[in-house]
């Protein structure tokens, strides 16, 4: 970066900034760099800053600047060492550490006469010659050699032209190819030429070349200062005259290097030297391809090309003659036939009267003539058309199935036929026909009726009866119908209706006894008996019924809780046979543990789930309801839950009415007091309870008992009760949906779907487990409650069907 710019010239020395640029370097007193001594104003040349670099330009009067030696035309920076040539005197420049000098060396004539001295001598006559102070006077030369005096100063004068042509001249060579015949500069001074390169000044030159073959050089360059220039030409060859001869002669288009050239005949058409890709392209021809090399320089060529078909003559005859011949559905002729076919894939038909349309595939192949085989036309079938009372007739035409009436047949010609029309509850009719090849017939049957007899008996009585729809009159009675299906519908107001369908037989009676059912009674019919959970878990159908809840205070084994109510249940209800296992259970919560007990284990994937709380039990119910699509069956209460109002279908826990009536009262409705009958103790392998299996782990068991297993069985282990549930007395008690409480002895007050009190602490728990033996524990009325979850105690299914 510039700082500060010193000037030494005559003035001596001076300290700028950039702040006084720009510089004039002039003669005048007005410059900043002055390089004589003129009174004028006049500046040869400017100096300024670029960015952080001086630079020099032209001035007003440039002719006579040079920079390092060269003519200042244009602007130029300036470096450390750079030279400026003025008028006489030299500007040298000096840069370093942001501090750039100009020092004037100045060729300044003496002054007139030195401080003190005389005045100069007054002017000498004319013809004599003026001489310096303190030089003696010269004497007149003799004419001759005033002669050669003056020849010296010519050829020094012109020695000093030549050097400063040179000087300012640009040595130029110029290179043409392939060599020209003739090369001419114009615009140059006579022509200076040193070791193969032209001395041109400065300026605007025409540089015109020429050879035979070769399109004529003419170019315009400008020739700048300084240096050596090298310029380069290069001779562009005249096109050829080039002939494109097609055989077959067609009007064929042509292409060179993908542009247009025109349409044969081409003849003598101008092409560029080289190299080209010639592209011939006509109808019904395959383009053709190809490299040729045009010489160019005016030659004449000719190129001949022989053109591919893109078809073939195809020959096509048929048995009989004369018939249409169709190609991809347009008539082109009649048979025999041929003609020129272009390539590709048709579809070929021949039509004739009488006959079928034959039709196949025709694959043509360029340049590849082909006959046909001949073509064997078939006779066309005979027409038919059959119609029947009554319609929907089955045809079979020499014995196979056809179709049914009305319908047309096609058979085939000067032919017997044996045509069959047959329906049910008709008698089957035949005939016999023959006919001429696309003839048209007609055949109409009548078919005679076949009847069989219906005896209907109803209840109620009064019932009405409907035949395919139609009202017949009352049901109950003798009917006789055709032998065929017949859709019947029984009907009474009040009751659902019977629909049922029957295909009387001829010669044969058939009874028909039919109970209409009320809606209610339609329903529960409708009922599946038995569903299943996406878990696979089994649930049968309980409809119900009026029973007693508890025990008679003199049963023994009675508790004071068992008194006794009488119940009605009036909603249908599903549920499961079998206890949900640890392995289901799992599939909720896999990290689920029933525990063990002194080594035995109760976790087994089929031993029943326990250790699980009322609250457990639900969440697995609200998920199994979720899986199924069904609407949960409970809410979050605060940390429990509550049954949703109203009920929902989803899954839930029996109430404890609907518990006791699957386990005393579904098969049997006097009730049942064990799980395994009316009498105690156990026998047999009756269920799985505190066996002498278990005498090491608990401390009352059945004496003369074993059912095998010490703690809980795999679920399902023992025959079911007689409504076939598992284990509704042994392996694991289970959770009811109520809160506990004691009820007062209600007889003669009946309970309409119990689900026990709004609130509590404990929940009710039936059914004895793995753990009882005793006759207190082992009946089906006896009543436990918990409110925490015990290795005894699992759940069951349910949900309501409705």
């Amino acid at each position: 970066m510039i700082r500060k710019i010193v000037i030494q010239d005559m003035r001596g020395r001076r300290i700028l900034g950039s702040a006084d640029l720009p510089l004039r370097i002039g003669a005048g007193p007005e410059s900043d760099i002055r390089i004589g001594h003129a009174d004028a104003g006049e500046t040869f040349a400017l100096v300024g800053l670029g960015e952080t670099h001086l630079f020099v330009q032209p001035g007003g009067d440039s002719a006579g600047v040079l920079h390092n030696g060269r003519v200042l035309r244009e602007s130029r920076w300036l470096e450390n060492g750079d030279v400026l040539s003025i008028a006489g005197s030299q500007v040298r420049c000096e840069a370093s550490d942001g501090e750039f000098a100009f020092v004037v060396d100045s060729a300044i004539a003496p002054p007139a006469h030195p401080p003190g001295s005389a005045p100069a001598p007054a002017q000498d006559a004319p013809g004599e010659q003026r001489r310096a102070p303190g030089v003696p006077a010269r004497a007149p030369l003799p004419g001759r050699r005033r002669l050669l005096t003056g020849l010296a100063s010519i050829v020094f004068l012109a020695l000093v032209v030549v050097a400063g042509f040179v000087f300012m001249a640009t040595p130029v060579s110029i290179q043409v190819t392939p060599s020209p015949d003739s090369l001419s500069v114009e615009g140059a001074l006579p022509e200076i030429e040193i070791g193969g390169r032209r001395l041109l000044i400065p300026g605007e030159y025409r540089i015109r070349a020429s050879k035979d073959g070769y399109h004529a050089l003419d170019a315009r360059v400008r020739i700048e200062s300084g240096g050596e220039r090298s310029l380069d030409y290069t001779l562009e060859k005249l096109p050829g005259r080039v002939t494109i001869v097609v055989r077959p002669e067609v009007a064929a288009s042509v292409r060179v290097d993908g542009e247009a050239l025109g349409t044969t005949p081409l003849e003598e058409v101008e092409v560029a030297a080289g190299v080209h890709e010639l592209v011939i392209s006509a109808d019904r021809y395959a383009p053709h391809s190809m490299s040729v090399e045009v010489l160019g320089g005016g030659e004449r060529q000719s190129f001949e090309v022989t053109l591919s078909p893109l078809w073939a003559v195809v020959s096509i005859d048929s048995r009989p003659a004369g018939a249409s011949v169709l190609l991809d559905g347009r008539e082109i002729g009649v048979t025999p036939f041929e003609t020129e076919f272009m390539q590709g894939s048709y579809a070929l038909t021949l039509t004739h009267d009488g006959y079928d349309d034959l039709t196949t595939s025709l694959e043509v192949v360029a340049n590849q003539p082909r006959a046909l085989p001949l073509l064997q036309l078939i006779e066309s079938d005979a027409r038919l058309v059959v119609e029947s009372t009554p319609s929907a007739a089955t045809v079979s035409v020499d014995g196979a199935f056809s179709g049914r009436t009305p319908l047309e047949l096609s058979l085939a010609p000067r032919t017997p036929h044996t045509v069959e029309i047959s329906k049910s509850g008709y008698e089957t009719s035949e005939r016999q026909v023959e006919l001429e090849p696309d003839a048209i017939d007609r055949l109409e049957i009548s078919l005679a009726p076949r009847y069989g007899t219906l005896l209907i008996t109803t209840v109620p009585v009064d019932a009405v009866l409907y035949v395919d729809g139609r009202r017949h009159g009352p049901a109950t009675g003798r009917l006789q119908l055709t032998t065929r299906a017949h859709a019947l519908t029984i009907r009474k107001p009040g009751y659902e209706d019977f629909n049922t369908t029957v295909t009387p037989r001829a010669g044969v009676v058939q009874a028909l006894d039919v109970k209409l059912m009320t809606p209610a009674e339609a329903e529960a019919a409708a009922r599946k008996p038995l569903i299943t959970t996406s878990e696979g878990q089994t649930l049968k159908l309980l409809e119900g019924s009026r029973f007693q809840m508890g025990a008679s205070r003199r049963a023994p084994g009675r508790r004071a809780n068992e008194n006794l109510r009488d119940v009605q249940i009036t909603r249908p209800y599903y549920l499961g046979i079998k206890e949900v296992s640890n392995a289901e259970y799992r599939r909720f919560a896999p990290d689920h543990d029933s525990g063990t007990l002194r080594g035995k284990s109760l976790d087994g994937a089929t031993q029943p789930v326990a250790d699980v709380t009322w609250e457990d039990a639900v969440r697995y119910l609200n998920w199994l309801s979720a899986r199924d699509g069904l609407p949960p069956a409970y809410r979050a209460d605060g940390e429990s839950f509550v049954p949703v109002s109203p009920p929902t279908i989803g899954y839930r826990l029996p109430t404890e009415a609907e518990w006791a009536f699957a386990a005393r009262y579904a098969s049997n409705p006097q009730g049942t007091e064990f799980p395994w009958g009316a009498t105690f103790p156990p026998n047999g392998s009756a269920g799985n309870y505190a066996d002498t299996s278990a005498a090491t782990l608990l401390a009352n068991t059945l004496v003369d008992y074993v059912d095998g297993y010490p703690v809980s069985a795999p679920v399902a282990s023992f025959a079911p009760n007689a409504a076939g549930f598992f284990d509704l007395g042994g392996n694991v008690a289970e959770w009811c949906q109520d809160f506990y409480s004691v009820h007062a002895s209600s007889t003669g007050k009946l309970a309409m779907d119990p689900v026990g009190p709004g609130s509590g602490r404990h929940r009710v728990v039936r059914g004895s487990s793995w753990r009882h033996s005793g006759i207190g524990e082992l009946r089906l009325s006896y009543r436990d409650y918990s409110e925490k979850a015990r290795n005894d105690l699992g759940f069951r299914i349910a949900r309501y069907a409705e």
